[in-house]
Order: C-alpha cells, then structure tokens, then sequence
C-alpha cells in the first residue's frame, strides 16, 4: 500500500492530482465543495434591509443548482449530463464574482467566507466540467480545479481548515487503497462527507464539524425556511450527509427526479426562488411511482400519528423517529414488519395509510400510501401518494371509529408513533362516512372501464356524461389529462381529436391506418400549390404580460442584426438565424408565430453556445467580437423567457428536453433527417418562399453542430415529422382512389380542377424519392411510421398505374 500522504495546501494537492486519473480530482473537489456548502446559508446572517432578501435567496438558490448538480453527475454517471454541467459552472462563475465584489465592502467575516465557499463550489463545477470534456481538457486543468476547490473550501473554514484538509486526506487514502481493477471513485462517492470522526461532534448524531452545522442550522429554523419549498435544499443535504452516523449518503428525491431537476433549461431556473422551489416539489412528487388502490393489501394498515400540527399538508416529503415505529401494534404484525430491513420497506409501501395527529393538534387527517422510504439511522425518510380524491378527514371524527381501527387505549391517541393494524381502512373510513366509496376506481380505471365496454368510440362529452352519472366528481381539466397520459402509453387509443377507443379496436377502413395528430410544433397548410407554415399566435390572454419583454427584444435584435452584417461571409448561417429571427419577431404580438419563433431561437441559441465553447469538435473556428457574442447571449437569455411566457412555447421546451436526452434516437435519425431537412429548404416546387426561409436556420445549425447540441433537434424533428404528415394528409390522406390521383396527375379528372393539384404534382415524387430516408426516420414513431408505410404503397401503386397507362 502506498504510504499515507498529508496535504496541507492546493499547490501540493494539485501537483500530486496531475499524475493520478482526472475523475479524482473530479471526486476530490465535488466533496470539498458539499463539506463547504451550509456555508452558503451564512448569507442570511448579513444584516440588510428586507429588499435584500430576494437577492440572498437568489444566490443561495443559484449555489445549490450547481452544487446539486454536479452531485447528479457523480451520482449517475451513466447520464450524459455535460450540458448541465456547464450550465452548473455558469451560474457558479457569476455567483463567485457577486460574493468576492460584496466581500470586499464590508468589513463582516460573512462574506469573505461566504465566497470562500462559494469560490469552491465554482471550482468543483470547472473540475468536472473539464473532467466530462477530457478530450479536449488537459488532467493538469482538471487538477488545477480541484486544488482549488479544496483550498477554497479550507479558506472558507477560516479557524477550522484543520478540518478540510483532514477530510480531503481521508478522501486521497480512500483512493489509494481501491481496488486497482476498478475504479474507487463510486465507492467514494457513496461514503460520508467527513469520513473521519470528528471529536467536537461526539455529542450530536451527525459528524460534521461545528462551523458548516451551525451555518446549516440557524438557516433551516428561519421562519421562511420551514414548512416550505426551502426545505427541499435542507432535506437534501441531510440525506447527502448524511445526518446519520451510521447512515450512508441517499437520494432524497429519487434517481427519476434527481435527472429531471438537474436537466432543467437556464429558463426554468430563471424565476423568482419561490417559483422554482415549487415546482421542483411538483417534479418531485410528479416522478414517485404511484400505486392504483386496487393493488394494495387491504388487510392490514398504516397509522402515522404526530403532534405536529398541520405536518401532513406540507408537502409529500417527511421524516420520523425510526424508535416509535410498530409501537401500540400487535405482536403478530410486530413480528412480520421486523427488523425494519429491505424486505420490510417494500411491504410498507403495498398497504395504506392513515396519517393523523396526536389530540392536541387541530389539522385534518389524509389517506394514502408510501411511495419510497429511506432508513438513515434512527430516521426514517419517506415520500407520500396523498389519495387526494378521498379528500381531507376531520380529525375529531375519527375517534368514532377508534375501535375499527385497532385503537385500543386513549394513550395511543396522545403518542407519536407509528403502527400497523389489521383491517380495510377504505371500508372502515367509508363505512363511518368519512370518505366517499370504498375502493372508488381510479379516474384512470373508470375512463379504460368505460371505454372498453363501448362498442364504437366514444368522445369526450360521453366520458364526462359517465362521470356524472356514476355520481363520480371529477374535475375536467384533470381527466383529459388521465386521457392523454393512457393514450400515450397504450391504455386506450386515440382515434382522432376527441374521440377515443379501447387499445383493440380496428378501423373499418383497415388499409389506411389513422392519421397521425398534429402534434406540437409549427403547422402546415397548402397555399398557392406549395406547402406553407402556418402562424401559430399566441392567445390574449397571453400577450399583455409580454409586452415590455418583446419592446426589448425587438429593439436588441435590430442592433443585433446590424452587428451581424460584417459577418455575413465568415458566419453566413449565424447571420441568417438572426435575419431569420429578427423578421419574426417584427409581427405585432397578436400575430406572432409563437413555433416558428420557438424553432429559429432554438437555432440561434443553438449558435450561442456552439460559440461560446468553440464547440472545437465540429467546423466553428473564428471567434465573434464581444460586442457582438455579448448581445447575442442576451437575446438568446431574454428569447427564452419570451417563449416561456406562452403556454404553447413551455409545452415545446419541456418536450424538447425530454427529447434530447434520448440520444439513441438522435444518433439514429441525424442522417435521415439532414437529407429531409434540405428537401424541405430546397424544394421550391413543394415548399413556398417564407416557409423554406424558416426551416433555413435550423437545417443550417443541425448541419453545423449536430443533432445531439440543443433543442434545435427536436426543432428539426417537428419540422420534419409535421410536414411529411402535411404532405401525406393534404394529398393521398383522404383516401382519393389510385385512379382518382393518377387522372389528377394526367389533369384528366375532377380533382385537376382543384387549384392545389400542383401540390400533388410535387408531393409524390418528394415521397417516392425520400423513401428510404423518411422509412429511417420514423422508425422509432410506430404511429407515424404506419403512416407513411401506408402512403408509400398508395405513391408505388400509382407510379405501376401511370406505367401501365403508358405502356397502353
């Protein structure tokens, strides 16, 4: 084994990190940075006015985004997160200059430590970023960045630094002593902060030095803090920890919303912390596992009882004391649930389960079950499925039933604890009248029941009308939405707008499959005998808020475009989006093409970064003057709050994002759909004037940087996928016989009359000629591949109509 080495300084560290592997230099400062993190929380203990709030909630936000982040990456490596990354480190660099500026004007010990620590966390994020980017980032960069971060961190320390470096070593010993044929970094990672026990905290549970628990403490028991969203970041960082001695580090949100968190776009992160907080709590609560009611083991129950009042309405995340559970219950179920061990967690989340209050509280009781638990040490760590459609239960109320539900003293009512009973808790409830039908189907249940029991398709008011004569409230905005979630994962089937079947039913026109709806994304329409994009404008509800935000980029862009005009030869594409862009943009806002604003900006977006990276492993090479790369970032950040300030335009960011992490896919349909894109930019004869002037930015930047970049490639994708869908259901789609189409082609027919026949005319050779391409690109779209398999015969059946009409 190698001889135990003691590092006191960056310098050192960083000379020794330059010959060992760069992922652990990586490892090394992520940790030094999540030692140093509470830290951040000591904003809050610098006196300033109540205006300054906003601002320190600000920082504290942006600091934990990146530091959450890089912990993503470490925790799955088997993500490919980079562009998380690098937003990570991003937003670190500006939150690294705002501490070092304030902590030069005041004399206070908050803020030169505040950016100690702040600093290590912008180092850990250039460490893995250099890291994630090794085939173009030297070790010694990766090396230099953790160096940093530890030397930041032990700064931060101030008095204590003793303890950072303790730690780091404790890290570097842990490496050295790994098994050489695998890698140590992932068991590292999965070990405890502080590694080493640390004498001054003997008398707490946690072994974390006194300087970064007391930071933590004094903000988790602000008033602000607790009993809301904030507590997401707490609880977080006490399951990173962990806050167990004998607990390893967890997630506390689940590997499925960890991913979505940290792969959010720069514009979901740029609102007010309260907004962002809370919809991180919904993504969290969205990505558990729910369990329909009928699957549970309605044997046996649940009861969680606690003197906090009004505990149960604050959000779906708890902890308990792990010494209270199976307290007041029976030794048969004391003796199955026991020990509290893997097998015993799985069987908590099969039953429901009664969450109520000691008698001194006043709030109402729920219902509902365990999603996922966590043991860390004396604490157990679990999130709840409230069955909301059960409603809230009066509290009071239960004592009538206190019999029924095992209860067999009034002490049990005045305890904390947890328990098991036996029986039906839904029949027991509803028997009391204290919730509605027992084992009520789910929304879900009723609408698959309703449909399957239908003979023909049903629409949305014969579902809604079931609902109502069932006597079953339910709320309308959230059945469509149950309607779209099933028919999305083939729980029923979609038959046309409105109008739904059971997953077995058949067309009775069986050779032509059903057409494909049209989806997000711009639309197309036939104008003139070429095919058109057609304006997608925005609500009016939605266009008063805009206005300020769309005076200032219309005003940025027109500057923009000027500074873009002397690269018209060396950026030709660059220069074209922004032309591109700044014509959309100069409609009034009622008229705005919302998608097409959305495609372009992806593509200049796409430019953006692809230019502030240099992007080095594809063609952009000449740098852009900082004039002119500065307004650029700008528009892109102001275009990005614009879309979001429209419905349709979120519905396209958060569709672009989950498309984007399928890379599979893309790596599949980037050569097809290059091939489709320039037919659709080219094609004058199928494709007007305007509408192959939008797709020219986007066919420009795919072709550039590729599919796998930004969200340009879901851009390219909805081109490409609604106008072949256009193409098809504007000419052969409406089942036109092969002889009515080959008479249209020969102009013999009534359908030569038609002023759109030129359309036709320019529509079958574009399909017959694409085939191959079009047939790759939808392979992975079963409904649009049908489709288009569907079209191809009829264009092959006519091509042997016209043959043999001229062989005739």
């Amino acid at each position: 084994m190698a001889d135990r080495l003691n590092f006191e300084d960056g310098d050192t560290l960083k000379v020794w990190l330059k010959d060992e592997p760069a992922t652990w230099a990586q490892a090394i400062a992520a940790r030094c940075a999540l030692r140093v993190f509470p830290l951040v929380f000591s904003l809050v203990d610098h006196p300033s006015g109540p205006d300054f709030l906003d601002l320190k909630q600000e920082l504290i936000l942006n600091v934990w985004r990146a530091t959450f982040i890089s912990w993503v990456c470490r925790m799955y490596p088997k993500y490919d997160l980079k562009a998380a990354a690098a937003a990570a480190a991003s937003v670190t660099n500006a939150a690294n200059a705002f501490t070092k500026a304030a902590s030069k004007k005041t004399t206070s010990q908050t803020f030169p430590a505040l950016s100690k620590a702040v600093s290590a966390t912008s180092s850990e994020a250039a460490a893995f970023y250099a890291c994630s980017a090794a085939s173009y980032e030297s070790r010694a960069t990766t090396a230099s960045a953790a160096s940093n971060a530890a030397a930041a961190a032990s700064q931060a320390a101030l008095g204590d630094r003793y303890f950072v470096w303790s730690a780091v070593n404790a890290d570097v010993q842990f490496l050295q002593a790994g098994n050489v044929s695998e890698s140590p970094v992932p068991r590292l990672v999965s070990m405890p902060l502080w590694i080493e026990p640390i004498p001054e905290s003997e008398r707490y549970k946690t072994n974390s030095p006194e300087f970064t628990r007391l930071a933590f403490d004094r903000f988790a028991n602000l008033d602000w803090v607790r009993n809301s969203p904030w507590e997401l970041i707490t609880d977080w960082y006490v399951a990173v920890l962990p806050n167990d001695k004998t607990a390893k580090p967890s997630s506390r949100f689940g590997e499925r919303a960890d991913i979505v968190i940290a792969t959010q776009p720069d514009e979901f992160w740029d609102r007010e912390p309260q907004i962002v907080l809370d919809a991180i709590a919904e993504i969290v609560a969205r990505e558990m596992p729910e369990q329909p009611v009928d699957n549970w083991d309605h044997s046996r129950f649940s009861i969680i009882r606690t003197a906090k009042d009004g505990y149960w309405g604050r959000g779906t995340i708890f902890s308990f004391d792990a010494r209270r559970f199976l307290e007041h219950t029976n030794a048969f179920y004391t003796e199955e649930f026991s020990p509290l061990d893997d097998r015993v967690q799985a069987n908590l989340l099969n039953i429901p389960t009664l969450f109520t209050y000691e008698q001194v509280a006043s709030a109402q009781s729920r219902i509902g079950h365990i999603s996922a638990i966590t043991k860390n040490g004396n604490t157990l760590d679990f999130t709840v499925a409230f069955d909301e459609e059960a409603g809230w239960i009066d509290t009071e109320k239960l004592e009538r039933v206190k019999v029924e539900l095992g209860i067999d003293t009034n002490f049990e009512l005045h305890r904390t604890h947890w328990s098991i009973k036996e029986g039906d808790l839904y029949q027991i409830l509803h028997d009391a009248s204290l919730i509605s039908d027992a084992h009520q189907p789910t929304i879900a249940d009723f609408i698959v029941n309703y449909i399957e029991a239908a003979y023909e398709p049903v629409t949305i008011d014969q579902i809604r009308s079931a609902f109502r004569d069932a006597n079953y409230p339910v709320i309308d905005k959230t059945m469509r939405g149950e309607l779209s979630r099933l028919a999305k994962i083939g729980g029923i089937r979609r038959v046309d707008r409105g109008l739904y079947a059971n997953k077995s039913w058949v067309a009775p026109s069986v050779n032509q499959p059903p057409t494909p709806e049209s989806g997000p994304g711009p639309k197309y329409g036939v104008v003139d005998g070429r095919l058109a994009a057609l304006a997608s404008p925005p609500p009016d509800d939605e266009t008063t808020a805009q206005e300020r935000l769309i005076a200032r980029l219309k005003r940025d862009i027109g500057v923009l475009n000027e500074l873009a005009k002397p690269i018209g030869n060396s950026h030709p594409h660059l220069a074209g989006a922004i032309a591109e862009y700044g014509e959309l943009l100069s409609a009034s806002i009622e008229e705005m093409d919302v998608t097409g604003l959305w495609s372009v900006g992806s593509s200049l977006a796409g430019y953006a970064q692809a230019f502030r990276d240099q992007n080095i492993a594809r063609t952009l090479s000449e740098p852009l003057e900082p004039q002119l790369d500065g307004l650029l970032q700008s528009v892109v950040r102001q275009h990005g709050a614009f879309i979001l300030g429209f419905e349709e335009g979120r519905d396209l960011v958060s569709r672009a994002d989950e498309f984007a992490l399928d890379r599979n896919r893309l790596a599949e349909i980037e050569q097809p759909g290059n091939e489709l894109l320039e037919e659709l930019t080219e094609n004058a004869a199928l494709v007007d004037d305007a509408t192959r002037d939008l797709h020219a930015p986007v066919r420009d930047y795919l072709h550039d940087v590729g599919w796998m970049a930004n969200r340009a490639g879901y851009s390219g994708y909805l081109i490409i996928r609604n106008s072949i869908r256009a193409v098809i259901h504007l000419t052969i789609g409406k089942e036109p016989t092969v002889a009515a189409i080959v008479g249209a082609l020969a102009g013999v027919s009534v359908m030569a009359g038609d002023p759109n026949m030129n359309f036709l005319r320019a529509a079958l050779p574009f399909l017959r000629e694409n085939a191959p391409q079009l047939i790759a690109f939808f392979n992975h779209s079963p409904e649009m591949k049908a489709y288009v398999e569907w079209a191809l015969r009829i264009v092959g059946e006519v091509e042997m109509a016209e043959r043999y009409e001229s062989d005739d």
